[in-house]
């Protein structure tokens, strides 16, 4: 159920929706007057149980970033920078994340960092090529600072892996991954061990 209301000392949209198997109704109020680039959005939300949500967002203007803030009861803020609708930085109770992308919007860089090692490790990292094909990703364990790193060869025209276009031409199949959409990840550790056993 959705209504317009004064509440106060703001015209607010309100929505009322039940809520888990026990008779109980959410409510959640979102700002419409009052607004400004300091605070493009507010958004109040309390659940059947009491418990209450607060989100409020804001914009600024010089980086062309949108802060998101949300407050749920006593736990810590959880902020989520935006920049083109794209989040570039996650700060939550879990740890702080920064999210790199190239100028095509795709993410090329995730950082993580929980305050146990100075700069944090980068969990994942990828390049693509002019046709946008992944040509290399590096990926990072939690509590590691050891690369595992994939690279992908691509040929100009964005044709398949070439471990891919081996195993297609009917050569002994072999341990090998592609993030291309068209082509599959192919061959086993089995067949890579066992290439000419029969089943």
């Amino acid at each position: 159920m959705n209504f317009t209301r004064y509440w106060n000392g703001r015209w607010v949209r309100e929505t009322r929706f039940s809520q888990y198997a026990a008779d109980g109704l959410g409510v959640s109020r979102s700002q419409l007057t009052g607004l400004s680039n300091s605070l493009r959005r507010r958004e109040v939300t309390s659940d059947a149980s009491g418990e209450t949500t607060e989100t409020a967002a804001s914009f600024d203007t010089q980086s062309g970033i949108l802060v998101e803030t949300s407050t749920t009861g006593a736990q810590t803020p959880a902020v989520r920078k935006k920049r083109h609708g794209r989040d570039v930085e996650i700060h939550d109770a879990t740890g702080l994340y920064y999210l790199k992308r190239d100028p095509f919007g795709r993410p090329s860089m995730r950082r993580f960092d929980n305050g146990a090692f100075s700069g944090g490790y980068p969990l994942d990292a990828a390049i693509f090529n002019d046709c946008g094909d992944r040509v290399l990703s590096a990926v990072c364990e939690y509590n590691s600072a050891t690369f595992l790193v994939k690279s992908f060869d691509y040929d100009v025209f964005g044709s398949a892996p070439s471990e891919a276009r081996r195993f297609l031409r009917g050569a002994s199949p072999r341990r090998a991954s592609t993030s291309h959409p068209l082509v599959p990840s192919v061959g086993t550790m089995e067949e890579e061990s066992n290439p000419n056993e029969v089943v």
